[in-house]
């Protein structure tokens, strides 16, 4: 039988394709092509200087610009550019904007976003997608060499501001979800009086695996009136204590990937503020407004626990079966009773799964308004098909603009009696175990708001709330939502931590950071810089008096240095040990085992596709639902890295045939590894690789990933080391992108 071309396209690089013998005479040839796109290269070289000013004042003129500023990127693009022009005062520049996108989806895919100074010509905003068939892991870069290329950078653009800048250490650290980062971070901001000054800064990002910079940001507004420090933080500290003080509440302990979430005791800081004046230490608000210390506090009074043990929640059972006429009913009657009238319309319908194990139904309706009613609207009602009851109501009037600032024409107290007489209408029943959150009353806001939480054992649960808002200017009801949250169970009110432990440990987290925050107030029309104290939110574990830190960092690099910088997988293992993959420093060591919920960890952070299905049973008979990583395994098993059923054995060694099943599951080659075809294997050990995995060995080989030694032995039962684990995932992680 003759040879034939197979081309197996999805999720793979030209320039990792192998030649592999399949039985039959069907091969895989491989095509060693480096592919270079000098378009999109970002040179720091250019035909002008980038520091030369040069006003923009037609679309021609920011073409003729950009071209100057990277003549490789915009080079036979100039009939495909989008150039706009932007008024933009809130940046206090106006701008030109140009963008471009290849229209090939995939792995061909680049994109850049340009913004340059209208008045001077100089780049301030820059965005650029980097093509995934341009990155290898032979290009993974140090942190080092990233920082000299994004300073650089930088230095090109803005010589001047960057000089006046210095280097936040701090800014890598903080990241954003679980994804694997491929790049790294750098802000350089102002220092004022030894404080930053965020409205002076300059951002760039690299792309670790080919060193193209990939974002850019200068950030550049006028100094105002910089104000000195007026109280120190622990005198400040002393005083949100005093005054605001603390109160108990549930709070959701979230299991990601599960539905089934317990409610845990927290004490919180008294209080819907978190910015404080370094002047005299008075609560504001975000334009800068003083506030006194009492309409700053959330509950005015404090709260009688009862003592109680876990309480179980038993899941609540359907009672009704509303049907569309009965709810068309109900929802009739309502608008009757708030006097509305008009045409009801079905908007159709939603269901929601909750935990408890079965779907809350409910149905939605509109109403077209007659010919009285003035203005647009937008009016619809939502009734919940197990119980009949109103769950949430909608009337927006949607008018010009700029009648924001005007002065309200009912004050809170009528607005009060119109949410009485509302809830008098969807909840005959009264506001029995709730309490009501006092709301801080902005000026400018369009509405006034009411919020009530749920009570359990004498403590808010403030994810079960009912919320109302009134119109300032018409005093009728726009808005109410009611909200039921599942969950397993709630914790034990005993022996929780009294108050004054919760307000040590407050002041021992030291949660207050000095900042220069700059405000505009609408009513004043005052644009100022103000230095004020910004408060972390820190909720305190009731029973242990622990602070929960709800920003996820980035791990320093720093305690592993030692054992990974003569390791042959240093950079694909500093890349793992900043996004914080690796186990802690003391228990590690480059040529540790890998278990296999590690390995899944580190493959489903490496593909940024997340799913959030409604789950009620466990895809593996020895995972429970309420573990520790039952979210990672729960996107391992819905990205395709592992299929679900019998049991995973979490804590097993990842051996290297098992590795190369999920690589070759993550890049969408199980089709062709599963098919009837035999795929031979050249290897000395090829006897020992299980006969329903040897195509996804051979697979994972001739894609370049997975490779037998010097000796010819693939060595499919060897555990998989963290430095090898750390090469394959960085090598493929391209690849798993959307």
């Amino acid at each position: 039988m003759g040879t034939k071309n197979i081309i197996i396209t999805p999720k793979i690089k030209d320039s990792h394709i192998k030649i592999i013998q399949i039985t039959g005479g069907v091969i895989l040839r491989k095509s060693i092509l480096l592919t270079v796109i000098l378009c999109f290269s970002l040179c720091i070289t250019g035909i002008a200087s980038a520091g030369e000013k040069k006003a923009l004042e037609t679309t021609e003129d920011a073409i003729e610009r950009a071209q100057e500023l990277f003549p490789e990127v915009i080079k036979g693009k100039e009939k495909e550019l989008n150039v706009n022009f932007r008024e933009n005062s809130q940046e206090e520049k106006d701008y030109w904007s140009i963008r471009w996108h290849s229209h090939m989806p995939g792995k061909d895919y680049a994109h850049f976003h340009l913004k340059m100074d209208s008045e001077t010509g100089t780049l301030y905003n820059l965005r650029f997608d980097v093509p995934d068939k341009e990155k290898t892991r032979k290009q993974v870069l140090t942190r080092s060499e990233a920082k000299k290329k994004a300073l650089a950078f930088a230095r090109k653009y803005h010589p001047e501001k960057l000089a006046k800048l210095k280097l936040d250490n701090t800014h890598r650290l903080n990241r954003h979800g679980d994804e694997l980062d491929l790049t790294y971070n750098f802000r350089w901001v102002r220092k004022i009086n030894g404080v930053f000054y965020e409205e002076n800064e300059i951002r760039v990002r690299v792309d670790a695996l080919t060193g193209k910079v990939i974002y850019f940001n200068c950030n550049w507004s006028k100094l105002l009136n910089i104000q000195e420090v007026g109280i120190e933080k622990n005198e400040l500290t002393d005083k949100i204590i005093k005054n605001l003080g603390f109160y108990p509440c549930y709070d959701i302990e979230k299991k990601p990937g599960s539905r089934e979430n317990k409610a845990v005791l927290e004490y919180h800081l008294n209080t819907n503020q978190h910015q404080f004046s370094a002047k005299n230490g008075k609560p504001v608000d975000h334009q800068g407004n003083e506030l006194s210390w009492d309409e700053t506090k959330s509950y005015d009074s404090k709260f009688n626990i009862i003592p109680t043990p876990e309480k179980k929640v038993t899941p609540e059972k359907p009672v009704k079966n509303i049907n569309r006429s009965e709810a068309e009913k109900i929802a009739s009657e309502f608008f009757d009773k708030i006097g509305l009238e008009g045409k009801i319309d079905s908007s159709g319908g939603s269901t929601r799964r909750e935990s408890s194990g079965f779907e809350e139904k409910y149905w939605e309706y509109r109403l077209k308004p007659g010919t009285k009613q003035e203005g647009h609207h937008h009016i619809e009602v939502r009734i919940n098909a197990r119980t009949g009851k109103i769950n949430r109501y909608y009337n927006r009037v949607h008018t010009m603009p700029g009648n924001e600032t005007e002065k309200a024409k009912i004050s809170k107290k009528e607005a009060s009696k119109k949410v009485e007489e509302f809830l008098d209408i969807v909840r005959p029943e009264g506001l029995e175990n709730m309490v009501m959150r006092k709301e801080y009353d902005h000026p400018n806001d369009h509405d006034y708001d009411f919020f009530w939480a749920g009570l359990v054992n004498g403590i808010p649960f403030e994810d079960n709330y009912l919320r109302v808002s009134v119109n300032k200017q018409t005093g009728k009801v726009e808005n109410f939502y009611t909200r039921n949250y599942q969950v397993k169970s709630f914790a034990s009110t005993k022996d929780i931590i009294t108050e004054s432990k919760a307000a040590e440990a407050f002041k021992k987290n030291k949660p207050l950071k000095l900042d220069n925050d700059r405000v505009y107030n609408q009513q004043k029309q005052v644009d100022k810089t103000i230095l004020i104290y910004r408060l972390n939110h820190t909720p305190i574990n009731a029973r242990t008096g622990e602070v929960k830190d709800s920003q996820k960092k980035k791990e320093s690099i720093e305690p592993y240095k030692e054992k990974i910088q003569s390791h042959w997988a240093k950079l694909p293992l500093t890349l793992f040990a900043e996004n914080g993959l690796l186990p802690e420093p003391e228990k590690f060591d480059t040529n540790t085992a890998v278990t296999r919920i590690e390995g899944l960890r580190t493959l489903a952070a490496a593909c940024d596709r997340h799913y959030h299905p409604d789950v009620t049973d466990s895809p593996f008979s020895d995972v429970k639902k309420d573990g520790e990583n039952f979210g990672t395994i729960l996107n391992a098993v819905n990205n395709g890295i592992v299929e679900k059923g019998g049991k995973l054995n979490p804590d097993n060694a990842l051996t290297r045939e098992d590795l190369a099943i999920w690589v070759v599951n993550a890049l969408d080659f199980d089709k062709v590894a599963s098919s009837s075809i035999e795929i031979k294997l050249p290897y000395k050990d090829s006897s020992a690789i299980s006969k329903d995995k040897k195509n996804y060995v051979a697979i994972a080989d001739g894609l370049d990933i997975i490779n037998p030694n010097k000796n010819g032995n693939f060595r499919p039962q060897d555990k998989v080391t963290w430095g090898e684990l750390a090469s394959v995932v960085i090598e493929v992680a391209p690849e798993l992108r959307d």
